[in-house]
């Protein structure tokens, strides 16, 4: 795993580095906004980045037996927009016995066990006050 972040990390370094290369991108010129972005922005995204790595560290230590869960005949939904694919999945995950779904949320801001843990122990915190 820490070959994985080590990787990860030097990847989006390199990328970093390519976008503050003034006339790289010839559709994004480097005016004063993207610099902004790149020099602000872009380090806040590599901090998320590096509290999910933590996070995916910490699922190893505490939640190791989440590899021995077996999968068997998962169900993907795919299909065109405005095809009834967004009904079919909430369809399906709204039976818990049968399936699992990841939601957005999930997937953006909490991909790790942990992460998910502490937000629903801060969700649960924050409704009691």
């Amino acid at each position: 795993m820490g070959s994985l972040f080590a990787k990860s990390l030097q990847r989006h370094f390199k990328w970093w580095l390519l976008a503050l290369w003034p006339g790289q991108h010839p559709g994004a010129p480097l005016g004063l906004r993207r610099m902004l972005f790149l020099l602000l922005g872009y380090p806040l995204f590599l901090s998320l980045q590096f509290i999910h790595w933590l996070g995916f560290i910490c699922d190893e230590l505490f939640f190791s037996a989440y590899r021995k869960i077996q999968v068997n005949d998962p169900v993907f939904v795919l299909g065109i927009p405005r095809s009834g694919t967004t009904f079919l999945h909430r369809t399906l995950a709204a039976d818990h016995e049968q399936f699992t779904s990841l939601s957005t949320w999930e997937a953006v801001l909490a991909p790790s066990i942990i992460e998910r843990k502490l937000i629903a122990a801060l969700s649960a915190a924050d409704r009691t006050v």
